[in-house]
């Protein structure tokens, strides 16, 4: 316990001298504060957390009377997230007031109950002065959340008719809608866009029944399909993380979350289907040595296809590109890829730039003369044949030879 004592005030030490220091919590530029404020934060809890698994999981219990942890560590955590709600509920209210009711609301004078308050000081005998400042703070701002409420129906009402450019609004002013003011003044308009919001989340159900997305251009039917069900999700928990935010006493919140956790858990459940079925396709692909998948690095870069329409053709295949770009995706939305899919992938990419390039040079090739008006094809002639001239010189030239394919490209594009 002594050892998790000692990081506990070196990092309490570390946050109030070091990450908070020169910091201005309440005049501060609100991004720089957020930022330095946000990152004290999650140190606060990366520590809490350690100490938590360690106390309870990894070690012997019976070493442990319950997990351990630092009330005053703790104590600052809350503290920091206190000072980051009262400031953006402050910006909040600035940005809905305007410059020229600022003084007349008092709002100039907000935070002048903090002055004598260290604020970054917890413990039993700084509490009650820090309570005595917010209970303050919350008198100041009393004749402002009257005025910000009837802004906030006016913009509700604008936007009456698109739920969610509503909740955007919301996401907007989310600390000032927690206020017991702003929120009771707001009650009915919570309730009518509650209902609208239930409606939008049957809309989603509806789209996702009828597997109403697009194939992408670049990806799989597979992908595709992951793809736009993750949008899909992403509007979901955007919409309900709001409303389990700032809606918690509406009458109707049970049926918003009920719906809401359907719908997500059908589409987890059908991207996981689409990411298995395009696995097992890919797995399936790489057994076999005649699939494009499995590049043949001893073969030719390209070559003319003289036997039938004479087209310039790179021995790289776009199947491997697109397979390249599916597992950066599926990687960005955390799904595991099998280490035979990388290892295909990373072998095909030790060359991807070269064969991204040699299909440019073989398009503008192939298409020449869609490109070129009939005029100038004269003078181009003697360049094409030149050109042909080099792609048949190199026919020896393979994926595994590193420098040869350097110099090849050096010599297509000269």
């Amino acid at each position: 316990m002594h050892m998790f004592g000692v990081v506990s005030r070196a990092l309490f030490g570390y946050v109030k001298s070091g990450l908070l220091q020169d910091v201005d919590v309440w005049q501060g530029p609100l991004e720089e504060v957020t930022s330095k404020i946000t990152a004290a934060i999650r140190a606060c809890d990366q520590w809490i957390l350690a100490t938590t698994d360690l106390t309870t999981t990894d070690w012997p219990r019976t070493r442990w009377k319950g997990n351990y942890t630092d009330k005053q560590l703790t104590s600052l955590r809350k503290r920091l997230n206190d000072i980051l709600a009262i400031r953006s509920v402050f910006e909040e209210i600035v940005a809905l007031i305007g410059v020229t009711d600022y003084e007349r609301f008092g709002l100039d004078r907000a935070f002048k109950g903090f002055n004598d308050v260290a604020v970054l000081n917890v413990g039993p005998f700084s509490e009650p002065q820090w309570k005595s400042a917010t209970r303050e703070f919350d008198r100041k701002l009393a004749p402002s959340e009257q005025h910000v409420a009837f802004v906030i129906k006016s913009r509700m009402f604008a936007l009456a008719e698109h739920p969610q450019l509503l909740v955007g609004e919301f996401n907007k002013f989310k600390q000032l809608l927690l206020r017991p003011t702003v929120s009771a003044e707001l009650e009915a308009e919570k309730e009518t866009l509650l209902g609208q919001l239930i409606a939008f989340l049957e809309d989603l159900r509806a789209e996702f029944e009828n597997r109403a997305y697009t194939k992408g251009k670049n990806f799989s039917e597979f992908i595709s399909a992951i793809i736009w069900s993750h949008q899909l999700i992403d509007k979901v928990k955007q919409t309900s993380d709001i409303v389990n935010r700032v809606m918690a006493n509406t009458t109707n919140l049970s049926v918003f979350q009920n719906t809401a956790s359907d719908i997500q858990h059908q589409l987890q459940m059908f991207a996981r289907q689409q990411h298995k079925s395009w696995q097992e396709e890919v797995l399936e692909a790489l057994e076999d040595t005649r699939s494009d998948l499995v590049l043949k690095t001893d073969g030719d870069l390209m070559d003319l296809d003289m036997q039938n329409d004479g087209n310039l053709v790179v021995h790289y295949s776009q199947r491997l590109v697109t397979l390249t770009r599916e597992i950066r995706q599926l990687s960005e939305l955390g799904y595991k890829i099998p280490t035979k899919v990388e290892d295909a992938v990373n072998a095909g990419a030790k060359h991807y730039r070269y064969a991204v390039q040699l299909k440019g040079v073989a398009n503008f090739y192939n298409t020449m003369t869609e490109q070129i008006i009939p005029s100038q094809m004269g003078m181009l002639l003697m360049e094409a044949q030149e050109f042909e001239k080099v792609v048949k010189n190199n026919s020896g030239t393979t994926w595994d030879r590193a420098d040869e394919v350097a110099e090849y490209m050096a010599e297509l594009t000269t």
